[in-house]
């Protein structure tokens, strides 16, 4: 007579020299042995269901055997397995509520996007479906969830490590731009201080991004990350410190004109002597506190928006498209806000356009 298998006491979660199975998969496992032994009794109590046994499959004998030996040994793939044969033991008088179960819970994991594209492809309403069905979709859920399961936490990793060397590196050229700045007496040009905001604005921006990776496929977004580290964590704040560059260019340049931008003082000058580049980087500096402060935030902007400086230089080659197009950014002050200047040698329109004036037009 064989002798039936039944629950045994929670025993406490092995130590592991790796995160392969991590404390939460320990128990997660402990709890499908304990609900799939209960399952096999309340089955032998009640009746089996057509094609259910009332004993375990040599397989899953053996893996329970060998997880009380030496947990250690256990990987997600002997989860996996046991979950599988508890899904199959659940009577069929249960699946309904498993099955909605389920569907919860995968709501919660993939998000309200993708189980939506997912509830199209089954019916809404369980008491419609049979067995077969039911337990095909119990299946199908289980699988979803557990790709989801296995990539997720690489991702998350993955995303944890980027955004702590982003960190890092962040505060080195900090750490240096303070120096620079000690070293100098604080004198240092006004292209170092625009140049070191828009990397703290590309930071931010890798940071906010990185935030943000939700959703799609697990092991893409994983694959992009680590494939991608390198432009993730350095080039993306580089490139935000030369768009925040180029945007002070155009400031001084008088492209951008109005309330919202930074107006420059002018450089005293002997009749006749020519203004070199050195002293355009010495004393093209902001003419007030206030100038100083609008600097400063759009320098941050152009490294916090990747596209922001791209978008006005589109507008100002003309290549944005029609002439109908509406301004980056409203009109809320007295600015011809992402217009070119007419001081500039821009062609001029008089009309207003789409309720923001031409330079021209715009109250001083």
């Amino acid at each position: 007579m064989q002798t039936k298998t039944g629950p045994k006491p929670a025993r406490p979660a092995p130590r592991r020299r790796d995160a392969l199975f991590p404390k939460y998969a320990h128990d997660y496992f402990e709890q499908l042995r304990q609900q799939y032994l209960l399952m096999l009794d309340n089955t032998a109590t009640i009746g089996p269901s057509a094609g259910q046994t009332l004993t375990p499959p040599p397989t899953i004998v053996a893996l329970i055997q060998a997880y009380e030996e030496d947990p250690t040994r256990m990987t997600w793939s002997d989860v996996f397995t046991l979950e599988t044969a508890y899904l199959f033991a659940i009577h069929d008088d249960r699946l309904q509520s498993e099955v909605l179960l389920f569907r919860s819970r995968y709501n919660d994991v993939a998000g309200a996007e993708a189980y939506a594209a997912y509830a199209k492809t089954v019916p809404a309403d369980v008491t419609t479906m049979n067995v077969r069905q039911l337990r095909a979709e119990l299946m199908t859920l289980a699988e979803r969830l557990r790709y989801l399961y296995t990539f997720i936490p690489p991702r998350e990793t993955t995303r944890n490590r980027l955004a702590t060397s982003a960190g890092l590196w962040t505060l080195i050229a900090a750490l240096i731009g303070a120096a620079v700045y000690g070293y100098f007496g604080g004198k240092i040009s006004t292209l170092w201080v625009v140049f070191f905001i828009g990397e703290m604005g590309g930071f931010l921006s890798v940071q906010h991004r990185l935030q943000r990776i939700e959703g799609g496929d697990p092991l893409f977004r994983e694959l992009q990350l680590s494939s991608g580290w390198f432009s993730i964590v350095v080039v993306a704040p580089i490139i935000g410190s030369f768009f925040a560059v180029l945007l002070y260019f155009l400031f001084v340049a008088g492209f951008l004109q109005g309330g919202f931008f930074p107006t420059f003082a002018d450089v005293p000058t002997t009749k006749g002597q020519p203004i070199s580049i050195s002293d355009f980087l010495a004393r093209g500096v902001p003419a007030s506190i206030t100038d100083w402060g609008k600097l400063l935030v759009w320098s941050f902007i152009a490294g916090f928006a990747e596209r922001f400086v791209p978008g006005v230089l589109d507008r100002l080659s003309g290549d944005s498209g029609t002439t109908a197009e509406k301004p980056l950014i409203a009109n809320t002050t007295n600015s011809a806000l992402l217009i070119p200047s007419a001081a500039a040698g821009q062609p001029h329109a008089p009309a207003l356009e789409d309720g923001v004036p031409t330079p021209k037009d715009a109250p001083k």
